[in-house]
């Protein structure tokens, strides 16, 4: 079976494989895993979203380990798999970093050989360990980031066309939220977590610490001050060669997470990385996605409720809905996610 290349993805990829390609970095900042079901609505875990994937029934199978792509391709000679796609007995995917990640390793071979191939050797390596519904459900998910990458290097062009007009703190900043506002179009809010995860702490990190260096009206020992403070608000950020320790740590929640970790273990991790502030910040965090993820549930579930009941899509009711749900700021997200289908 050869799956055909969606028509929206040939058409971005036409001019952009060469920006795609340079800028396949462009985010430094580690990836942190939030693993997240694929069905949320079965959600009802009041703790932490993390355990949102235990929710669904049946054990977890063995992540996939998918089959190298052709031998010919020579940037992969030698090579495994990175990352995985993991169900559970009834064949639910759940949106990990590790799925991520095998994307990854399937798009590095990007030039070397078409898209199309690639989506096809990604597809055959998830059926043969599972089965033809959760290899194409997987593709999707591949079509779905792929659509990111590209939209994200076509914007990045045009974010650098004015950098040279901004400062590196202004310039940081647009660039972090031209990466959450394009991961929400195109991944929508779960594979946004999933994926990144806690990587938006990192992005604040940075961003405060840039605000702190390119204020001129702080003098050397306000500016150090400010520094030390910063230090000790973020220590696993921080410290000498924090980047990868905390590459490392977050890898070791991760698989914690994916063996059925509770919010008590995960925070036992943190506090032993990072100390218990920090923990419990991250903590925090974990509560609000789940606080909100709650509310997106409610939400849906209420509209869902109207539409059954007779009430057309364009009712004032549901303007009512949303207004009452959610603040105005939140009211535009919600908006833009159910105009891209992705809520």
């Amino acid at each position: 079976m050869v799956l055909p290349l969606p028509k929206s993805i040939a058409l971005l990829l036409a001019g952009l494989l060469v920006t795609l390609l340079a800028g396949w970095l462009l985010h430094s900042a580690p990836s942190q895993p939030v693993q997240i079901s694929d069905n949320h609505t079965d959600d009802t875990n009041t703790n932490s979203s993390v355990e949102r994937p235990m929710l669904h029934s049946g054990a977890l199978t063995t992540p996939t380990q998918s089959h190298t792509p052709s031998p010919q391709i020579r940037s992969l000679r030698g090579t495994s798999p990175d990352g995985s796609i993991t169900v559970d007995e009834q064949g639910n995917i759940f949106i990990t970093a590790g799925m991520r990640r095998l994307f990854e390793y399937y798009l590095a071979t990007l030039g070397e050989q078409s898209l199309s191939s690639i989506r096809q050797q990604f597809y055959q390596a998830v059926k043969t360990q599972h089965n033809a519904r959760i290899a194409q459900r997987a593709t999707d998910y591949l079509d779905q980031y792929i659509n990111y990458r590209v939209a994200l290097a076509e914007q990045q062009q045009s974010l650098a066309a004015s950098s040279s007009q901004l400062s590196l703190s202004e310039l940081f900043r647009l660039k972090t939220e031209l990466l959450t506002t394009t991961r929400l179009e195109y991944l929508g809010a779960e594979m946004t977590e999933a994926f990144y995860g806690d990587e938006t702490l990192y992005d604040q990190y940075m961003q405060e610490k840039l605000a702190i260096q390119s204020n001129s009206s702080l003098s050397a020992d306000e500016r150090s001050i400010q520094q030390q403070q910063l230090a000790k608000t973020w220590p696993q950020f921080a410290q000498p060669a924090a980047s990868e320790r905390f590459n490392t740590v977050q890898q070791q929640i991760e698989t914690a997470k994916e063996q059925g970790a509770s919010p008590n273990d995960i925070y036992v991790l943190r506090s032993q990385a990072y100390g218990t502030e920090a923990a419990e910040r991250l903590t925090a965090l974990d509560k609000r996605r789940h606080q909100w993820q709650t509310r997106l549930d409610h939400y849906q579930q209420q509209k869902q409720q109207l539409l059954a009941s007779g009430f057309p899509p364009g009712d004032s009711t549901f303007q009512n809905l949303i207004e009452n749900s959610f603040s105005g700021p939140e009211q535009h997200l919600v908006l833009a996610l159910e105009k891209t289908n992705k809520l």
